[in-house]
């Protein structure tokens, strides 16, 4: 079930905080890097960000989440983890689906993943995002994909 996360509630910020350190440490092994946004974050800055943030339980446990911002004409997918433990199970799948049933009938949807994660980038081409650009933050290559 995927649901609308409030992270003003502390619960849900720490599960939320500790998921995506554990998500984007596996980005981290692929790509080469752990200048990953999310793994730079702090709790507070996570409980300040300005995305709107979604969840999918399992047996009452956050296992995935995705946060999205309107970015005039387009919706951009700005995180999306799943615990590690629960790779496999469609959880990204699920929440990617979900984004874009978010977007507006006239609205594309932007994803960008690090270059060298294969996994991620799979799982937007599989749904029809196309290449649009690679770039750099910092030392990270990343390649950014819409749909």
């Amino acid at each position: 079930m995927i649901q609308r996360l409030n992270l003003s509630q502390q619960e849900t910020l720490t599960a939320a905080f500790q998921l995506q350190k554990d998500s984007y440490e596996e980005e981290a092994k692929l790509i080469g890097s752990r200048m990953i946004p999310p793994l730079l974050e702090t709790l507070d800055a996570l409980r300040n960000a300005q995305e709107r943030f979604y969840g999918e339980f399992l047996e009452g446990r956050l296992v995935g989440l995705i946060a999205m911002t309107e970015e005039e004409p387009h919706l951009r997918v700005s995180r999306l983890a799943v615990a590690p433990w629960a790779f496999g199970r469609g959880i990204a799948s699920r929440l990617l689906e979900f984004a874009l049933e978010q977007a507006g009938p006239n609205q594309r949807t932007v994803v960008s993943t690090g270059k060298a994660n294969t996994p991620a980038r799979r799982l937007y081409e599989k749904f029809g995002f196309r290449w649009v650009r690679e770039f750099h933050a910092g030392e990270i290559a990343l390649v950014e994909y819409l749909k």
